[in-house]
């Protein structure tokens, strides 16, 4: 960086326009060294973090980041290679990933991709290998497996849920990729669960005996959600069915559905994410009926 500028100042257009550009000069060298200052310290620090703890911390608004550092819309996608180990998207011979080693790996013991190629390697200050540029293709096989996935990931989980009031329920659930169904059943608004990639999340709660209900709350994320309540009455094949939705919010909300009290042995229940499709994750902090 200039420590000095020497510019004529004897009060002609040129000066003028010499010290108009130099000034300009100076604060866009100041950004410059700035932001290549902040960069080095979020270099340092993340790399500290992962020797300390063995994995890098987890980013936040990283697509504001993207957008300081590229013109938006930047010309890459933010992402990891998992969504296309689970799902089958579109790929060719122009898209290359830059990978973490944990990913590199994922991505070569996959049965999915072939003619993994890799361009480049960008090391660590510690001289590991950090980052991969990569190109690869699904192989011909990839779609059949997909399928078979897709199908196998539908299917409803099963568990018995101990609730606070020591009664145990069989939940039948979408598959979750966090937190554990029970969560859900904890009165505890801190623990939640998350779909792999349903939605609507489904749930069916099976009562050891019949319930008498007459409101349930259902926790739920700060997106625009609709829930659908199927309650069944002991004996009986048909719900009453009740459906509640509730627009963006904040934070998390809860969705409340008031009816005259019945005896309940069975409900079902379907939490839809609105604007999502599938697949995608649907969050389910607590469900609570009295």
């Amino acid at each position: 960086m200039y420590k000095h500028l020497l510019i004529p100042t004897d009060g002609s257009k040129l000066s003028n326009d010499a010290l108009e550009r130099a000034v300009q000069f100076a604060r866009e060298a100041s950004r410059k060294t700035t932001c290549s200052s902040h960069c080095k310290q979020l270099a340092m620090a993340a790399t500290a973090h992962e020797s300390l703890f063995q994995y890098f911390p987890n980013a936040g608004g990283t697509d504001v980041v993207s957008r300081f550092f590229t013109p938006d819309p930047t010309p890459y996608q933010l992402g990891v290679i998992d969504a296309y180990i689970n799902n089958h998207l579109s790929l060719d011979e122009n898209t290359v990933f830059v990978m973490t080693p944990e990913e590199y790996e994922r991505a070569t013991s996959s049965e999915k991709f072939q003619d993994i190629q890799v361009e480049q390697t960008l090391p660590y200050p510690d001289g590991r290998p950090g980052f991969y540029f990569v190109r690869l293709r699904y192989t011909e096989e990839a779609k059949v497996i997909f399928e078979q996935e897709a199908e196998a990931r539908k299917a409803l989980q099963v568990d018995g849920v101990l609730l606070p009031n020591n009664d145990i329920i069989t939940v039948k659930y979408s598959p979750l990729d966090m937190g554990e169904i029970r969560n859900v059943f904890d009165g505890n608004e801190g623990t939640l669960a998350r779909t792999l990639e349903a939605n609507p999340f489904a749930l069916e709660i099976n009562f050891p005996a019949p319930v008498e209900i007459s409101n349930l709350r259902v926790l739920v994320g700060g997106t625009e959600t609709r829930v659908t309540l199927h309650l069944y009455a002991p004996g009986e094949d048909q719900p009453v069915t009740f459906t509640e939705q509730m627009g963006d919010t904040v934070d998390v909300k809860a969705i409340q559905f008031a009816f005259d009290a019945m005896a309940v042995e069975k409900m079902k229940l379907e939490i839809l994410s609105v604007r999502d499709t599938e697949p995608s994750h649907v969050h389910l902090w607590e469900v609570e009926w009295e």
